[in-house]
């Protein structure tokens, strides 16, 4: 027996009125999108961007250093330079 399958988990939606009649997608979030695609196939220029965009709260109302240190790790592992000034920059704030 395969058990996989039963690790597979169902998310129905209990009910239409919690689901937006569009999504409106921003320019950043575009943008972020795009960055990620690139990323994703091993553009450390692009991880760089996005380790930035989260260290300076463009993608979101407000920095997300979480996820900027995520990246920055990802980019300065590689030798990119925005990733590594994001990586020092944060280890100033205690990050």
């Amino acid at each position: 027996m395969n058990k996989s399958k039963n690790l597979v988990k169902k998310h129905t939606v209990s009910s239409l009125k919690d689901v937006p009649d569009e999504i409106v997608i921003t320019p950043e979030k575009q943008r972020l999108f795009d960055l990620i695609d690139k990323a994703a196939v091993g553009d450390t220029e692009a991880a760089g961007e996005i380790a930035e965009g989260y260290f300076l709260g463009t993608f979101e109302d407000v920095p997300n250093y979480a996820k900027a240190r995520k990246w920055s790790h990802y980019a300065a592992r590689k030798g990119n330079a925005k990733g590594i000034f994001v990586q020092e920059e944060l280890k100033k704030l205690g990050y």
